[in-house]
């Protein structure tokens, strides 16, 4: 009996799909009143230390971890916000589906455009470390925007990548 084998985006689970990529849909830790309860990824522990919902503090042997596509996005929006990454360990540990494939492949206006990491007045300055994951359904800008002369990135695998709009190229626009 001939079963078809569904598509990725079957297969993967739809709460790492990105709803919407504006600003208003992730909670940041800067924002008044963020605690572990309400923070998309980061939250400030008492006011002092910065952690993500695991309770990781971005060292080099306690990295931030993501394992959504909201708090990859939150991410995005924490550099490009002015968050200073310098010294801090960032990875990524699980493969996300940024946007499903129904979506992904219709036409441009349909997709959801990736804002990129860090802009060019706020690059990231940290180290990303991709070796647990991979992200697919990347469109718009590429991954990383702005990457400043302190930043890292290792181990990143994207896949299904489609329509990148910038000069510098699929993992980062200007390193």
């Amino acid at each position: 009996v001939f079963t078809p084998t569904p598509d990725r985006g079957e297969l993967t689970k739809n709460e790492t799909f990105l709803a919407s990529v504006d600003r208003n849909s992730v909670k940041l830790s800067g924002e008044d009143g963020v605690t572990v309860d309400d923070a998309t990824w980061l939250f400030k522990d008492d006011g002092t230390d910065l952690m993500d919902r695991l309770g990781n503090k971005g060292t080099i042997s306690d990295p931030y971890k993501i394992t959504t596509a909201a708090q990859l996005l939150a991410f995005a929006y924490e550099v490009n916000e002015g968050m200073d990454f310098t010294g801090k360990y960032v990875r990524l540990d699980a493969s996300l589906v940024l946007q499903p494939f129904d979506t992904y492949m219709k036409a441009e206006a349909t997709r959801l455009e990736w804002p990129g990491i860090g802009t060019e007045d706020k690059p990231f300055k940290g180290v990303f470390f991709g070796g647990q994951g991979s992200l697919s359904h990347l469109y718009g800008k590429p991954l990383f925007g702005h990457v400043g002369p302190t930043g890292w990135l290792e181990q990143v695998t994207l896949t299904d990548v489609l329509g990148i709009t910038g000069g510098g190229g699929i993992l980062a626009d200007v390193n």
